[in-house]
């Protein structure tokens, strides 16, 4: 099962950071392959979110069930989707009250060897994408100037 993490040093607070995650209807404007997402039950420590993408013409949606800690951290299952399972999350260290480290792991079964070899170096550039994609939305909302 591949297991990807990276970190990045940000110069936002945490709390922002944490917000933008959390934003997850929003994904749809920034995240790469993203067609859709929406909250479909809960609210604040605990939601369920249904988020379709399309990547090289497949289109495909999952469930994921998200504990969110706020300002500190986001954890994702999946519930139902294309693989046997999809666990990650999120975390958020507060360096000063101007800057975080931000931690993105994602761990994926992808229920066989043969998907597994195709999919896995996919897996990690699309990690890779993710964490651009939200580090430039960071930017976009909350740099001055």
């Amino acid at each position: 099962m591949p297991i990807v993490e990276r970190t990045a040093l940000l110069p936002f607070g945490a709390a922002e950071l944490y917000a933008m995650v959390g934003d997850v209807e929003s994904y749809p404007a920034f995240v790469p392959g993203c067609v859709s997402a929406r909250i479909e039950q809960g609210q604040g420590e605990l939601i369920q979110a249904r988020l379709g993408f399309r990547v090289r013409g497949l289109e495909d949606s999952f469930v994921t069930r998200n504990r969110m800690e706020p300002a500190r951290s986001i954890q994702i299952e999946m519930l139902e989707g294309p693989f046997r399972q999809l666990r990650g999350g999120w975390s958020f260290l507060p360096l000063d009250e101007r800057a975080s480290k931000v931690r993105l792991d994602m761990s994926v079964d992808f229920g066989s060897r043969v998907l597994e070899s195709v999919l896995a170096p996919w897996i990690d550039r699309a990690v890779n994408d993710v964490l651009a994609a939200f580090t430039s939305r960071a930017k976009a909302l909350y740099e001055q100037g």
